[in-house]
């Protein structure tokens, strides 16, 4: 290839690194538009477009016509490119499987469906753990950076979960290291404490971290240190947590990234990102080079197709499209992750099949239907003659929900606080006080739950959901007064004593959980459970999911019985049908906008 400047397109590296700089005449413009991700600078008149993967590609590309000049700065960032993705995507490493040298504990084998996650992840340094709930991807994570401290490649591993389930790392560690585990849940007032643990033995030293702490400044400094301190790999469990590529959370994580020598990330499955798009933030931390399109913008061009309501953008009377409305390039996509990847479905396992739910269909009471009926009045008054999408979703939403809570037995009352702040000024809070409605014994649902409790006896442990504390709390009353041993799962019961309380349950300890599905139905294995009730449910299908999931997984032999209580005529028919099609409540919703007045009545059933 001929490098003369005299040509007419010319490639040249930014002194500064990281992007290479083109220069072309106009009717050149559309071809380097084209590329994946590139910008178009103004000041110097040049396209600066970054050096990741698919500019590489479609670079080169270029590089093949005639007239292109590449400047031998541009060449030699080129080959340096090269042997960096060389270099990074194996650690060096012949991938030729998962060694035959590692000893699982207590002698257990990894299984079926696990092995080819072992063989496919071992050699390399970034790796996606897309395995359905309680098919054990937390112990292939656990394996695969186990094996590589075991060769010398780690001294550590930094765990992100939520915050609520960090101690449940302490247990995954207990049952699946064969080697001996410093463990640390750092808190950022006893820095001393966190300072002198990394001082401490040669242990192999694990560092589990909630997401939501990463929102604070000192948390991320105790990050920094493990990282400066330790050659880490991360385990970013439930890696939906980062999607969105406009948060401080996502961001720092992918940052964190960079500095580790593995990557693992787990998710349940991948629609559970709610769509493509929201697959770019976790595969940029994993490594950037796997997709390889730069920044979040360039990928949505790439991957999605836009339309909807138009925003105007500066004053040159150009506009943009704001919404989604479908995708494009998604082989593409798949081919670019699927080495990086691996995913196993439920379905796919020698299961039996997911029990259809028994419904207990109970008539709320008169006090309670006029009430109903009143709070549906006012959200119709506020829907009449709106045609604006968004303002119509917000009042179905907003109105279900206080309607939820009223086939619930229960209410919410605000009322203004006044509080006085650092700053001297006085500033207003509303706070919602929960207002019961009718007492648990006239309460058509907890009656029935009372009933079918009392007609089982306890020949099978439970699991008993709710959404609302004040039902949560009422719940737990009743239940003990007809002598059932109570174990509690919800925001009111501190984290640490929640894992020791599903202990004793799966032990015999405990007849019955009652909690909410948002704490306790992620995280927790109770295959000893034989009823799984839902008294209601939140508007998230993943919340019925994992909940749903607690007592089924692989290995379970025979499937218990599910059941649900369900307020005839109410929204809570609503919330049923849109969880029995997977979907969340406002998704249903949206795809019946214009009957959203008979969404708020339910169906009678």
């Amino acid at each position: 290839m001929s490098h003369s400047y005299n040509q007419s397109m010319k490639i040249d590296v930014d002194p500064k690194g990281g992007r290479l700089l083109i220069s072309c005449p106009i009717w050149a413009n559309d071809l380097v538009r084209a590329l994946p991700s590139c910008r178009w600078q103004s000041g110097t008149k040049r396209w600066a477009a970054p050096i990741i993967k698919q500019n590489i590609v479609a670079l080169r590309e270029l590089m093949k016509m005639g007239g292109v000049a590449t400047s031998p700065g541009a060449l030699a960032a080129l080959d340096e490119y090269d042997r960096q993705i060389v270099a990074m995507g194996t650690r060096g490493k012949k991938n030729s499987g998962f060694p035959a040298w590692y000893k699982f504990k207590d002698g257990s084998v990894p299984r079926k469906h696990q092995w080819p996650a072992l063989h496919q992840g071992y050699g390399l340094r970034a790796f996606g753990l897309w395995m359905d709930m309680q098919t054990g991807k937390s112990f292939t994570a656990i394996t695969l950076a186990t094996a590589h401290h075991m060769e010398g490649d780690i001294d550590a591993v930094l765990v992100f979960s939520k915050r609520t389930l960090r101690r449940n790392w302490i247990e995954q560690f207990n049952d699946h290291c064969p080697i001996p585990t410093s463990i640390y849940l750092p808190v950022t007032e006893k820095e001393r404490q966190f300072r002198a643990w990394m001082d401490s033995d040669n242990r192999y030293k694990v560092m589990v971290v909630g997401w939501e702490s990463l929102s604070q400044g000192r948390m991320c400094e105790l990050v920094d240190a493990f990282l400066d301190r330790f050659r880490v790999a991360i385990i970013g469990d439930e890696i939906t947590y980062i999607c969105g590529e406009k948060s401080t959370r996502a961001k720092l994580v992918v940052g964190y990234g960079r500095r580790s020598r593995y990557n693992y990330a787990l998710a349940g499955r991948p629609d559970a990102m709610e769509g493509p798009i929201n697959l770019f933030m976790p595969y940029e931390f994993l490594d950037p080079n796997i997709i390889g399109i730069g920044d979040p913008i360039a990928y949505r061009n790439r991957y999605a197709v836009m339309g909807g309501y138009q925003r105007p953008i500066g004053r040159s009377g150009k506009t943009v499209p704001t919404k989604i409305i479908g995708y494009q390039n998604l082989e593409e996509l798949a081919r670019l992750i699927a080495p990086y990847t691996y995913q196993v479905m439920k379905t796919e396992l020698d299961m039996p099949p997911k029990p259809k739910p028994k419904k207990y269909v109970v008539e709320i009471t008169p006090y309670q239907r006029k009430i109903y009926d009143t709070i549906k009045k006012e959200g119709v008054l506020r829907l009449a003659g709106s045609t604006d999408e968004e303002h119509v979703m917000r009042n179905v939403l907003e109105t279900g929900l206080r309607l939820h809570q009223v086939t619930g037995g229960y209410a919410v009352k605000p009322r203004e606080v006044r509080r006085r702040g650092t700053d001297g000024e006085e500033k207003v809070k509303i706070v919602y006080d929960p207002v019961e409605l009718i007492t648990p014994e006239d309460n058509p649902k907890m009656q029935e739950v009372c009933a079918i409790l009392e007609e089982m006896g306890k020949r099978k442990q439970v699991l008993l959901w709710a959404v609302y504390m004040p039902e949560i709390l009422a719940l737990i009353k009743l239940v003990r007064g007809m002598g059932w041993r109570v174990a509690e799962l919800h925001g009111g019961i501190k984290d640490h004593l929640r894992q020791p309380q599903v202990n004793e349950f799966r032990r015999g300890g405990f007849d019955i959980v009652i909690g909410n599905a948002s704490t306790g139905g992620m995280g927790f294995s109770m295959p000893e459970a034989g009823v799984n009730m839902f008294y209601n449910n939140t508007f998230k299908a993943i919340d019925r999911e994992q909940a749903e999931d607690r007592n089924y997984g692989d290995g379970t032999k025979e499937i218990g019985v599910w059941m649900d209580i369900i307020a005839n005529r109410t929204f809570d028919v609503t919330t049923m049908k849109a969880l029995e099609q997977k979907q969340d409540v406002s998704a249903f919703v949206r795809e019946r906008i214009k009957q959203a007045i008979a969404l708020l009545d339910g169906e009678e059933l």
